[in-house]
């Protein structure tokens, strides 16, 4: 009876652990890592002998929390449950390649390749890492200046006619968006529908305003109360405008000899007879 209950209860407890999985695993493709991290560790504790969910788990304990030491060891606990598998060795890959190190992600894709050589997830991996390739002529040295400048061009070629990965381990092993395909045009813009503007009003102009003429001595003349004298002319009538004040006091006389003469009173002459000088 009890060896009969024991293989009934393992699939009720993991069906529930592999729906916490495949959501887990649609949060991290839509890149939210923090809902694929609760989905993950929900799934490996309902079920800590599942091996995908315990490289998954490993995998979001790096980026999430950045726990190196215990998602290191998840991800490689993993692969030595079950052996080799590409989910879990892309896992490995994912694991160190968010750690820099690179050596050991690419030690990860290469062991994979060696057994799936045509899997589409380790190949774009291997793309977006950008494994070195075998020399184009194979009996010449790499170091060949024909092999390097064959090189060059197969690598120009590849980058121009190969879709554009993204190097993250979130993105390592995804196929890239249609927009980030290389070739691809972008698509065009939508046409946006402009509304019709009303009609600009010209703002009314008004004409200058000429300043007031300066008055002439004619005009002065025509301003001046009948029985006046006639306005002077010349210079002197641009030099006095008329006025309506009243007339300035006049200048004070010279007080040389000669206006003393000309104020002071004539000596009276005497009566009598005047002598003649001889």
């Amino acid at each position: 009876m009890t060896a009969q209950a024991t293989p009934a209860a393992a699939p009720r407890g993991a069906a529930p652990a592999r729906s916490l999985l495949d959501e887990g695993l649609a949060a991290f493709v839509a890149r939210d890592v923090g809902a694929a991290h609760a989905a993950f560790e929900r799934a490996h504790r309902r079920d800590p002998r599942d091996a995908r969910a315990m490289s998954w788990y490993g995998v979001t304990l790096v980026l999430v929390e950045r726990n190196s030491n215990l998602g290191v060891t998840l991800c490689d606990q993993a692969l030595r449950a079950t052996g080799p598998d590409p989910e879990l060795l892309l896992n490995q890959a994912r694991v160190h390649l968010a750690l820099n190190q690179r050596e050991r992600a690419v030690r990860a894709i290469l062991r994979g390749l060696e057994l799936w050589p045509r899997d589409a997830s380790l190949c774009m991996a291997r793309d977006t890492i950008g494994i070195r390739r075998p020399p184009v002529i194979g009996a010449l040295s790499r170091n060949n200046p024909l092999n390097r400048f064959l090189g060059r061009i197969r690598h120009r070629w590849q980058r121009r006619h190969a879709p554009l990965y993204e190097m993250s381990p979130v993105a390592l092993g995804f196929a890239p968006a249609p927009a980030q395909a290389a070739g691809t045009p972008p698509p065009a813009p939508l046409p946006l529908e402009v509304e019709a503007k009303p009609a600009a009003v010209e703002p009314s102009v008004e004409p200058p305003v000429e300043p007031p003429a300066e008055p002439t001595p004619s005009d002065a003349a025509a301003a001046l109360p009948a029985g006046d004298g006639p306005a002077p002319s010349g210079p002197a009538a641009a030099a006095s405008p008329v006025s309506d004040e009243a007339p300035s006091a006049p200048a004070p006389a010279d007080s040389g000899p000669a206006a003393q003469d000309a104020t002071a009173p004539a000596a009276a002459e005497p009566d009598g007879p005047r002598e003649v000088e001889r």
